[in-house]
């Protein structure tokens, strides 16, 4: 597992910017790297809510190989529901206040359709 750092909100956004960029322009090569291979790609059902990963429901739960089973598909002929291919919808967080200290900051969802 990879060691944990601190970055700041824009580096934050700055990342999540340029990961948009790349699935706008279908680089889905280039997207793939910025996984780690020993992380997981994970969309949660609406009503996941505070329930724990281990016990929620999700569209997509793909490890590494998944993950570039999933790219390889999508990137083949044998994708037709790809034909035109997926608009990308991003849901991000919005924070609200400073979180005291050692506490963790609340993220409210919010939908964004680009």
């Amino acid at each position: 597992m990879a060691a944990l750092v601190t970055v700041t909100r824009a580096e934050v956004e700055d990342f999540l910017s340029a990961e948009a960029e790349l699935l706008d322009a279908w680089r889905l090569d280039e997207w793939l790297d910025l996984f780690l291979a020993d992380g997981t790609y994970e969309i949660p059902t609406p009503d996941a809510g505070d329930i724990p990963p281990t016990a929620a429901q999700f569209f997509i739960a793909d490890d590494a190989e998944l993950l570039r089973a999933r790219v390889k598909r999508l990137q083949s002929r044998h994708a037709h529901a790809e034909q035109p291919r997926s608009v990308t919808h991003r849901s991000l967080g919005a924070r609200h206040g400073p979180a005291a200290p050692g506490e963790q900051t609340q993220l409210h969802p919010v939908t964004l359709e680009l």
